[in-house]
């Protein structure tokens, strides 16, 4: 995973797929980091024995997200048996109905086993995406992602959406990610601005409305503003799934934007 300044997923995502799959083995790029409670908070899950990287700091990195996992995942084939790219609001689950998830560790480990040595690239067709303001609240929608058994791994797109596997060919799963896509918009504003700064001057209006390059889509949030992005979560959702937060609460980690 590479995060920057992720405020309040961070420990949640970490303490979350430490539970899963062991500290040791999570691997966490930081793309300059300048908050201090996520400064504190990598440092302390590197001690703990989480593989903390700090070398990939640009935008210009950021961009290449994709190929920085990607060869990471070429330098330790043989060593694991699945290999999952994930972003930081993502937490990796499995579906047990349409509504319906699981995320304890025993149930994940035994779906995970039946690809174990699987040669396509594994797919996610679907995310629960968090309804701001509502706890449990979530809405089911096409959320197309991959990840890797074993050796097999080629190659990784930016968003993790296309990797391709040495054999080629891909392969749907009942796998799934919790979410928290939306931030309140406070929050939202500032993430879009640094993720825009180095391309365009993010207070200029106008400079804005003309953008076409990248990260472009993150001006949506600063021209809209708080009322046009806050009536989205007027939209009802009749899933519910409090057994996530249940979960988190019970590791010791925070449940985001409750």
């Amino acid at each position: 995973m590479m995060q920057r300044d992720e405020v309040d997923l961070l420990r949640p995502w970490v303490m979350y797929h430490a539970a899963l799959f062991g500290i040791e083995n999570l691997f966490v790029f930081d793309n300059g980091s300048t908050a201090a409670s996520v400064t504190m908070d990598l440092v302390e899950f590197a001690r703990n024995g989480a593989n903390v990287d700090w070398k990939h700091a640009s935008p210009d990195d950021f961009h290449s997200k994709g190929d920085i996992l990607g060869s990471l995942i070429l330098s330790l084939a043989g060593r694991y048996d699945f290999f999952l790219p994930l972003d930081c609001d993502e937490f990796f689950v499995v579906r047990t109905g349409a509504k319906k998830i699981a995320c304890d560790p025993a149930t994940i480990h035994a779906a995970l086993a039946q690809f174990a040595g699987e040669s396509r690239a594994l797919q996610l067709k679907a995310a629960f995406y968090n309804v701001l303001n509502t706890p449990n609240a979530f809405w089911c929608w096409p959320h197309q992602k991959t990840f890797f058994s074993g050796n097999s791994f080629r190659s990784l797109d930016h968003g993790y959406h296309e990797g391709r596997t040495k054999a080629g060919g891909t392969l749907e799963t009942d796998f799934a990610h919790i979410h928290y896509h939306h931030k309140p918009y406070a929050l939202m504003v500032e993430h879009a601005k640094n993720k825009l700064r180095p391309y365009v001057d993010v207070e200029d209006r106008s400079a804005l409305e003309d953008y076409v390059g990248m990260n472009y889509h993150c001006k949506t949030v600063l021209l809209q503003g708080a009322e046009a992005y806050n009536s989205q979560f007027t939209m009802p959702s009749d899933i519910r799934i409090p057994e996530f937060a249940e979960y988190l609460r019970a590791l010791g980690a925070p449940v985001p934007y409750a």
